[in-house]
């Protein structure tokens, strides 16, 4: 039972270690996109 628990929690933290790094990749790459392409909404 621990072992599907820390999986679990183990899952949890790497999604949200990729959730803040998206973010900050995101907001990055759109600001590429915009002086890339103008902006356009």
């Amino acid at each position: 039972m621990s072992e599907v628990v820390a999986l679990i929690l183990f899952i949890g933290l790497l999604h949200g270690v990729l959730f803040i790094y998206w973010k900050g990749m995101g907001s990055a790459r759109k600001k590429k996109y915009e002086k890339m392409y103008g902006k356009e909404d």
